[in-house]
């Protein structure tokens, strides 16, 4: 049993238009939540105050969606449920989610809901962006949801890439907003600081690592670090 999310830039400036499908476990109650954490910050966070409205739906046919706390909604339903919702995604930083007409950033923990209890099951993930994009996440579906949600998405009309292999691991310098920035002198100190904490360290506990980097047009410095990425702006 797999949990689907289908995401989408809305025609509404800033919007991400997102539905999720689930099947329940057992008929009855059903006990919808919005994360209120994310990495790197351990504090209560507020996400569902970007979501203006959320409908719920079964068969075919709309059911009753009642929200009960801040961050968590309550519905009843026997057959496989469909929630459609918009997530306003305009918050410029590491963390946060960010819809433009050249850029599509999303931290998964702010805007993708669960069906509580349920945080370790696995899922599928599909994002329509505009044909010709590029895009980097380091999530794989069928992963798990606690997975998805510690890995940042970016797409971009291009995304500059520098890769190489340290002590068998794959890692990656993606950066989106400016070529100019991937420069040799970038790269080599990369290769190097990462060489470096590996020998130290004397193993990684993943495979593939990426490092991302948002050259925004003001300046601004924020970071996050995840399992298998860290986002810089």
């Amino acid at each position: 049993m797999r949990n689907l999310y289908f995401l989408q830039p809305s025609a509404d400036p800033h919007y991400l238009d997102i539905t999720f499908r689930f099947t329940p476990r057992k008929p009855g109650k059903q006990v919808i939540q919005l994360p209120i954490w994310r990495p790197g910050r351990y504090q209560a966070q507020n996400f569902a105050k970007n979501i203006p409205v959320l409908q719920a739906f079964s068969g075919g046919a709309p059911i009753a969606i009642h929200k009960i706390a801040s961050s968590t909604w309550e519905l009843m339903a026997e057959e496989p449920v469909e929630i459609r919702y918009s997530y306003y995604a305009n918050q410029p930083d590491a963390g946060g989610s960010v819809i433009e007409t050249d850029l599509i950033y999303i931290n998964f923990i702010n805007c993708l809901l669960y069906v509580k209890g349920r945080e370790n099951e696995r899922c599928e993930i599909h994002i329509q962006k505009p044909d010709g994009w590029k895009s980097v996440c380091t999530f794989k579906n069928g992963g798990k949801y606690r997975e998805l949600v510690d890995s940042p998405y970016i797409a971009a009309p291009a995304i500059f890439q520098h890769k190489w292999k340290c002590n068998g691991v794959k890692f990656a310098i993606d950066v989106v907003g400016s070529r100019q920035a991937l420069t040799k002198k970038l790269t080599d100190a990369y290769e190097k600081f990462t060489q470096t904490q590996l020998d130290w360290m004397g193993h990684f506990p993943v495979k593939e690592y990426h490092y991302m980097l948002w050259v925004c047009p003001s300046p601004y410095y924020h970071g996050v670090e995840h399992t298998k990425s860290t986002m810089m702006v």
